[in-house]
């Protein structure tokens, strides 16, 4: 959700293009107004970077990933560790879901079906404003040490090495973006087991079944646990069991690029979830490790008491015991 773009401007270093970033810059004298700016990834989602920029005056985006964060300041790099290597680029979405919502940017509010009234690119108010390109540190290097003017903050300096200015200049990068626009279909995969007391209300249980890549940890350590769990609710079922409340399964499609399945098929069923949605319970990446959740307190007390009946399988405590 860059637009399109071709600029070339002076690059100006930004840190993390947060708005404290840009009063520090202030107090340095450095104006962004025209330039293009070059950020580190982390410290906000990543599209408050662009916005930001934007606000500021600048025509374009670079968003790096800064080995002291995410690089062989931390631990090995792949294949050798789990750390971003010099030519690793972070993918992800930077719209602006702050000034809108997230979902399809061209039906905003609505789900996106195949009738549906659609904005133009131009018109959708949550996509960026500038052009957006995240580059690896291997690419951010040389770009980075053609800057001259004020040393960078001492916090701001990462561990390339160099030294880190902040510029504007002398170095300019020509920006030059073009992006496919289709309109692509997303397939949600819901399925419904029908409550035999309060069929009216409903509990949601979702995960996304979409990945970047190969998908291990995000999503597919969460979204075989929810098949599991479906597979053995169908074994309950067989067997006569019925469930109190219609239970809804979904695997989201489409949540990499933002949220898109899950808040369609919210937009499109809005009246039927405004009348029968009880609970959602949603899960993503399921690491190795400690029970950690968040959501409504109304559910506080009931998630405590699944988490002290299950059993931590490395120590035979209860879950419960061992996140504290």
């Amino acid at each position: 959700y860059s637009p399109d773009g071709d600029v070339t401007a002076p690059l100006v270093f930004v840190n993390y293009g947060l708005p404290e970033d840009y009063e520090k810059l202030d107090r340095l004298g450095i104006s962004v107004k025209g330039a293009i700016v070059i950020a580190k990834y982390y410290h906000s989602w990543r599209g408050v970077k662009p916005k930001v920029a934007a606000e500021h005056g600048a025509v374009g985006c670079l968003i790096y990933s800064e080995p002291r964060d995410d690089g062989y300041t931390v631990d090995d790099v792949f294949p050798a560790g789990p750390m971003r290597n010099p030519d690793g680029v972070q993918r992800g979405s930077v719209m602006d879901f702050a000034s809108a919502s997230p979902g399809d940017p061209l039906t905003p509010g609505v789900g996106a079906t195949a009738d549906a009234k659609r904005l133009s690119v131009k018109e959708a108010t949550s996509i960026a404003k500038i052009p957006v390109l995240p580059i690896s540190y291997g690419d951010a290097q040389p770009l980075m040490a053609a800057l001259k003017g004020p040393m960078a903050p001492e916090e701001w300096r990462g561990s390339l090495a160099m030294p880190y200015h902040v510029g504007p200049g002398p170095a300019k990068v020509h920006l030059k973006l073009q992006f496919n626009w289709d309109i692509k279909p997303v397939y949600d995969v819901i399925a419904k087991i029908p409550g035999s007391v309060a069929p009216d209300e409903w509990i949601i249980r979702g995960n996304h079944h979409d990945a970047w890549v190969n998908g291990a940890e995000d999503p597919v350590s969460g979204q075989a646990p929810l098949l599991e769990e479906a597979r053995g609710l169908g074994a309950l079922l067989k067997d006569g069991w019925k469930p109190r409340r219609t239970i809804i399964y979904a695997a989201w499609d489409g949540e990499e690029p933002m949220l898109l399945g899950s808040t369609e098929w919210v937009e499109a069923h809005a009246d039927e979830l405004r009348q029968h949605a009880a609970v959602y319970l949603n899960t993503d990446g399921n690491d190795r490790g400690m029970l950690a959740m968040g959501g409504s307190p109304t559910l506080e007390q009931f998630i405590n008491g699944v988490a002290k009946e299950v059993r931590d399988p490395e120590t035979t405590m209860s879950v419960w015991e061992r996140s504290r």
